[in-house]
């Protein structure tokens, strides 16, 4: 597969797609400074891709730069609004650092996006983020 697209990418290094692939490929290889390197090269040559952010955040995040990470998210959706992938994963990102009620808010978001999400997946966000928010503190017990 790498040896594939850094022929493609050999041919035409302006080519947006198999730049994102290559990263998404380097980002499951731990290969980090590469998948920013071929991230940063796609969006200048194609911003206008909601996947292409999407895999920006999840570079940055592993990379621990979460507000870039949120920004990325954020323009993601600004693009395309009923991306819940984006969706969910900027209401893990609040859910990450403590924001609940902006995670419950992009969870109902993604919801309002897309009913047909799964209830496992919907209640059990829901649920781990009632407890987090309403958990009794030490000093209740």
């Amino acid at each position: 597969m790498l040896d594939s697209l850094n022929a493609v990418i050999g041919q035409d290094s302006s080519n947006a797609p198999a730049l994102h692939q290559r990263a998404k490929l380097y980002l499951t290889q731990k290969k980090y400074p590469e998948a920013l390197k071929d991230m940063v090269r796609a969006l200048d040559v194609d911003s206008t891709k909601a996947p292409y952010f999407v895999t920006m955040a999840d570079l940055l995040l592993v990379m621990n730069k979460s507000g870039r990470a949120k920004t990325a998210l954020e323009k993601s959706i600004s693009i395309e609004p009923n991306n819940t992938e984006a969706i969910l994963k900027l209401a893990e990102l609040y859910l990450y650092v403590e924001d609940y009620q902006k995670a419950l808010d992009y969870s109902n978001m993604a919801l309002k996006v897309d009913m047909r999400l799964s209830p496992w997946i919907f209640y059990q966000r829901h649920g781990l983020l009632l407890y987090r928010r309403y958990r009794p503190r030490q000093s209740q017990l």
